[in-house]
């Protein structure tokens, strides 16, 4: 009889561990799924630009809009470029804060520009006018008005010029700077 007894209480503790050990794996297989399905949806995001809030711009984690693009790169070369002696080096300080690599050429180029408007007690300033997005090698084309101010009593130096910044995204779908050069072209003063 205690035999018995014994032998059907262990049977029950079998099954029990038996279910036990299947709901485990429901649940674990249930949690992998949902790591699986957050990891790969795509999200999307509503932008409201600070000065506009009347406007929005989407972004997900697949790619940027063209619209954000355009504004990013419009709205850095416009704020990079317009310096005066007593704002430059903020200036490049914020550059480089989103540059992929804040080292080497790029700041070996902005080191070159610091000083020349230092020397020459220059204030410059950036109108960008339209831009051109090629998405194949990660670049924008700014172009626009550029100033030119050396001292008070000179009129200002007109220019159109344009400016290349190519663009990486960086780790959690950051975007940075990679480079930013003028391309040489025509010039009008």
């Amino acid at each position: 009889m205690k035999l018995s007894l014994r032998d059907h209480r262990t049977e029950i503790l079998l099954k029990q561990r038996v279910i036990l050990a299947g709901f485990l794996m429901v649940m674990m297989l249930s949690n992998v799924f949902l790591v699986v399905g957050l990891v790969t949806k795509k999200q999307r995001w509503i932008l409201i630009p600070q000065f506009d809030i009347n406007r929005e711009m989407a972004l997900t984690t697949d790619s940027f809009s063209d619209e954000y693009l355009a504004e990013w790169a419009m709205s850095l070369c416009e704020d990079f470029l317009t310096v005066n002696p007593y704002t430059v080096e903020i200036k490049k300080t914020r550059f480089l804060q989103i540059a992929a690599r804040p080292s080497g050429d790029i700041q070996d180029s902005l080191a070159k520009m610091v000083s020349s408007i230092k020397q020459n007690k220059a204030s410059t300033v950036f109108y960008p006018k339209k831009y051109h997005i090629n998405r194949e090698t990660q670049t924008i084309q700014v172009t626009g008005l550029f100033l030119t101010y050396l001292g008070r009593t000179h009129r200002p130096v007109s220019q159109d010029r344009t400016f290349l910044l190519k663009w990486m995204r960086g780790p959690h779908g950051v975007l940075l700077l990679e480079d930013m050069v003028e391309e040489k072209g025509e010039q009008s003063s």
